[in-house]
């Protein structure tokens, strides 16, 4: 008697592809937003220190 041991169902690759892929996502904009934050605050920063001299 052969057998075969089912890793996981093709539907659950692509489930659980889809869901890595939204984290990334989501992850990835954060970041984005973060860095735009930062710079913005550096702009207003140099801005800042600009208006002092």
């Amino acid at each position: 008697m052969e057998h075969k041991t089912k890793l996981s169902s093709p539907g659950s690759i692509d489930d659980e592809i889809q869901i890595y892929i939204k984290k990334k996502k989501e992850e990835n904009s954060a970041l984005k937003k973060l860095l735009n934050a930062l710079e913005s605050a550096k702009k207003s920063s140099e801005y800042a220190k600009s208006k002092r001299f």
